[in-house]
């Protein structure tokens, strides 16, 4: 599927590289022209949580990284003020009897399971490639967090390299899956 690019923000794309414009796919847009965006690239690698914990997205690190560090060095003060406030609900995992967690009010944040399902056509149609910078921190090369709860609790699902979803059951630590943000966009 071919889906329109909109370049927003900047983040380094290497190694101790410079900061370059971020391009992120419409997944969908609004009546009111905001638009979901979702980024074309896998730009890091950065642990879900830095504890070795179960959490639910509403507690974990990179929730607070994304709408923290990620959001104050990747936007300009006007950019932030396109990134419209988002209202999530992380579903639970029926399979697995895990909870989702609270709602959470978010700027950036992780898609779920659901939006995988409902957003793209196929697994093809998921699957992206990591930057150089993410694949310099080595690790599962090509696999993306999801908020959604995994298998046990242990640690969220994640989308494989081919765009398959994966019931995770890892640790919420492991620092070897990539990050792929969304965001909603509000017109200028």
């Amino acid at each position: 599927m071919e889906r329109e690019i909109v370049y927003f923000g900047k983040y380094p794309y290497e190694p101790d590289g410079e900061p370059v414009p971020i391009p992120w796919i419409v997944l969908e847009e609004y009546d009111d022209g905001s638009k979901f965006l979702l980024t074309k690239d896998l730009i890091d690698r950065i642990s879900y949580h830095n504890v070795y914990e179960s959490t639910v997205w509403a507690d974990c690190s990179l929730r607070a990284w994304l709408n923290g560090e990620f959001l104050e060095t990747a936007f300009t003060e006007d950019e932030r003020a396109r990134i419209a406030e988002t209202e999530l609900h992380t579903p639970d995992n029926p399979e697995a009897d895990v909870p989702g967690g609270p709602d959470t009010v978010d700027r950036i944040f992780c898609i779920t399971r659901e939006d995988c399902a409902n957003l793209f056509e196929d697994d093809a149609d998921r699957a992206a490639k990591s930057t150089p910078l993410a694949v310099a921190h080595e690790g599962m090369i090509n696999w993306w967090w999801l908020r959604s709860p995994g298998e046990y609790g242990l640690a969220p699902c994640a989308v494989f390299g081919t765009g398959l979803v994966y019931l995770c059951n890892g640790h919420y630590d492991e620092r070897n899956i990539s990050i792929r943000p969304a965001l909603v966009l509000k017109p200028e």
